[in-house]
């Protein structure tokens, strides 16, 4: 049996969450709603040290996120990390539209994270990183262009990484 979907705008899908609490615990991806999975100690543990690096290393007048949602058209993602322009209070009635990085933390998740991409990429997020913590790794996909990432790095816990101009030791980061 076929079920008919009906496709949500980013719009709709904030007046939803705004109105129905049972909705806190989902995400808008391409206009379809997703129940967020549960996260370990082990993805918070990384998440929350990576929050605490970035925060050292990002730009000035901007403001690292953690879990917050990201307003992108027909999606609105709510990554583990994203570093965006302007500060906190310039978020206290909408979501951010843009973010110069995208961070999300993969335990349970890769396939998920991965298929996020297209989503960050159409949005021109310049840089989105996957921390694949299974395998202690980070996925660099940067210079979006149709919905893609031109460019793919990843690095293992013996790199170190450059974002906004300086250099991130893996090592600081895994245990």
């Amino acid at each position: 049996m076929r079920r008919h979907l009906r496709l949500l705008s980013g719009a709709a899908y904030r007046e939803l969450v705004n109105r129905q609490p049972e909705f806190e615990n989902t995400e808008l991806l391409q206009g379809v709603i997703f129940e967020k999975m549960t996260k370990s100690p082990e993805h918070n543990y990384y998440a929350h040290r990576l929050h605490q690096l970035l925060k050292d290393l990002a730009p000035p007048d901007t403001e690292v996120l953690k879990e917050h949602s990201l307003s992108l058209g027909s999606s609105e993602p709510e990554p583990d990390l994203s570093v965006v322009p302007g500060t906190i209070e310039d978020y206290f009635h909408q979501n951010p539209e843009r973010a110069l990085l995208v961070v999300e933390v993969a335990r349970a998740s890769l396939q998920m994270d991965r298929s996020k991409m297209v989503i960050y990429a159409a949005a021109g997020i310049p840089e989105y990183w996957i921390l694949n913590v299974n395998q202690s790794e980070l996925e660099v996909y940067t210079d979006p262009l149709n919905g893609s990432y031109r460019n793919t790095r990843t690095f293992s816990r013996e790199d170190s990484v450059t974002v906004f101009g300086q250099s991130l030791s893996l090592r600081a980061l895994f245990r």
